[in-house]
């Protein structure tokens, strides 16, 4: 691509052509400005924040909608240019209520920030201000039309990337201001990447309403898991409250850009459950008897014990495994090494797939795969493979009374894994059940014993997303009670199943094996993959999945 050199407050700097100066600016170190302009929307240069001078041209330009050229020399710290920025904001501010100990954006609000750094100290405009009421858009925002600035954000988000015209710039002169279209509400699956990059807090999240200041928050890399695109995000957890409060888009050029849907958006209501379970159960099939917690070390001895006992009594067929592709790249490595050839040798052993209808916005797909780490589940072992038997030919058999225990890595609903019915005949046929979960479904209601797993904000992991890109998933905080990360269960059963002689005390330990056993993530660590992931070997992933 050809490039043109140009200087920003005397600062050479080389960049592509059709570049604009504002991130000119930002390449050569020099920040201008901006609250209409954000990378993935259309230009529309209607703020006037980021106006700066041009050598040789008489008057001041906007920043974002002028291109850079050759030899252009672009001034942004004259006089003219500070005194016109003055005024831009002196005029934004003529409406804006002084709420800001109320706003949730309040900390984190580009209005807040730049009045602070170049506004004036008083206002000339003394006249009753412009007021509207809050208004619901949809159940998922907030409009507060006192507040905005008419930069047009949401409603270029909601035209081009969600290719919906659900809100619009209404009205002219002073009485202008954003609404929805027709009595319309904004219902795209997008429209919580609004609230995010509002630089003022006109449109604000019902969901973190009220919730909590944004400094009092962690904030924490990490992905979504709901599918197989593998979006980046940001999780807020409140460390005073042991609580995820909310999960905002992450920037990733190679997996989702600058937006998350709604759907991950809310992942983190399940983790804080009321149905969460959070001890080792075991449920007596009598008739009338109560659940009741079990020390871990009790029920791990005794789910291994019975597995063990099937498998010496009839067999390794009396064991069937329904693995799951919600599981990390690590869980999954272990479950292969105790339920694949190297371990019990089992044929029953296999993930359920979980197809959805994809969802495509003109720059914004949500996947038609609910599963997060299918390509993973493939590569490291969550099946037996060709010589295995499927879910369905699984639970038939347990259906029919051949299989004496079924264990499961994931519960959830029994359409999950296929034919209701059929389920319901296998967890009723069966000889022992047990389930590995983190939240309460009606297939764990069913069985014998609940191991509590945890969610992926709980523990450290990786996904491999749907392009074959590896990516990491922090640890957020541990949940109170007697819960234990997935991983560490597996460990544990491998080893008193006497299958599994390693004992790793990471997932990052566990990740290492897996790159020099595995030849699709060959040169891959956790340093390696970053914030943003890396690419998986596809050569070597191609020949291992076929």
């Amino acid at each position: 691509m050809a490039t043109v050199k140009l200087k920003v407050d005397g600062r050479e700097v080389e960049v592509e052509k059709g570049t604009n100066l504002v991130d000119a600016g930002k390449k050569a170190g020099i920040f201008m400005p901006h609250f209409c302009y954000h990378p993935g929307l259309p230009v529309v240069g209607v703020c006037r924040i980021c106006l700066c001078a041009i050598e040789g041209r008489p008057k001041l330009v906007a920043g974002c909608a002028t291109p850079a050229e050759e030899g252009m020399n672009v001034i942004t710290k004259s006089k003219a240019v500070r005194d016109a920025r003055a005024a831009v904001m002196e005029f934004l501010l003529i409406h804006h209520p002084l709420d800001c100990p109320m706003c949730d954006k309040g900390g984190e609000c580009t209005l807040q920030d730049y009045t602070i750094a170049m506004g004036a100290a008083h206002t000339r405009f003394s006249f009753k201000k412009n007021t509207w009421p809050e208004e619901d858009v949809g159940g998922k925002l907030i409009l507060n039309k006192n507040r905005c600035i008419l930069c047009m954000r949401c409603v270029n988000l909601c035209a081009d990337v969600a290719g919906q015209d659900e809100i619009a710039v209404i009205a002219r002169g002073e009485e202008t201001y954003i609404g929805t279209v027709g009595g319309r509400k904004i219902e795209n699956e997008l429209a919580g990447n609004i609230a995010d990059i509002c630089p003022v807090g006109a449109l604000t999240s019902v969901d973190f309403r009220f919730e909590s200041r944004p400094w009092e928050l962690t904030n924490v890399k990490t992905i979504c898991t709901l599918c197989s695109k593998g979006c980046n995000t940001v999780a807020g957890f409140h460390p005073r409250r042991n609580k995820v409060l909310r999960v905002t888009a992450r920037e990733n050029m190679d997996v989702n850009q600058w937006w998350i849907c709604d759907r991950g958006r809310g992942q983190f209501h399940s983790v804080h459950d009321v149905v969460r379970i959070s001890t080792p159960i075991y449920r007596s099939r009598t008739r009338g008897a109560a659940a009741r917690p079990v020390a871990w070390a009790d029920a791990i001895a005794q789910v291994a014990g019975a597995i063990k006992d099937a498998v010496a009594r009839q067999g390794a067929d009396s064991v069937g495994v329904i693995s799951s592709a919600e599981l990390s790249n690590e869980e999954l490595f272990l479950a292969g090494r105790i339920f694949g050839p190297d371990g019990l040798g089992l044929s029953n052993f296999d993930f359920p797939e979980r197809p959805q209808p994809p969802v495509v916005y003109p720059k914004f797909t949500i996947e038609g795969d609910k599963n997060p780490n299918t390509r993973g589940a493939r590569l490291l072992g969550g099946t037996a493979g060709k010589r295995g038997r499927s879910v369905k030919e699984i639970l038939t058999a347990a259906a029919e009374g051949r299989i004496g225990v079924l264990l499961f890595l994931r519960g959830g609903a029994p359409e999950t894994f296929g034919d209701a019915a059929l389920v319901a005949r296998a967890l009723d046929r069966a000889g022992l059940v047990v389930v590995m979960d983190f939240v309460a479904s009606a297939v764990a209601d069913l069985a014998d014993w609940v191991l509590p797993g945890v969610s992926h904000f709980e523990k450290d992991g990786t996904y491999v997303n749907s392009q074959g890109r590896v990516q990491r998933a922090r640890k957020v905080f541990t949940l109170r009670g007697d819960t234990r990360e997935d991983w560490r269960v597996l460990q544990d059963l491998g080893s008193a199943l006497g299958v599994l002689h390693e004992n790793d005390p990471s997932p990052e330990m566990i990740f290492a094996r897996i790159a020099r056993t595995v030849p699709a993530f060959t040169g891959l660590s956790y340093s390696a993959l970053g914030d943003r992931g890396a690419p998986l070997d596809t050569e070597a992933a191609n020949v291992a999945v076929g």
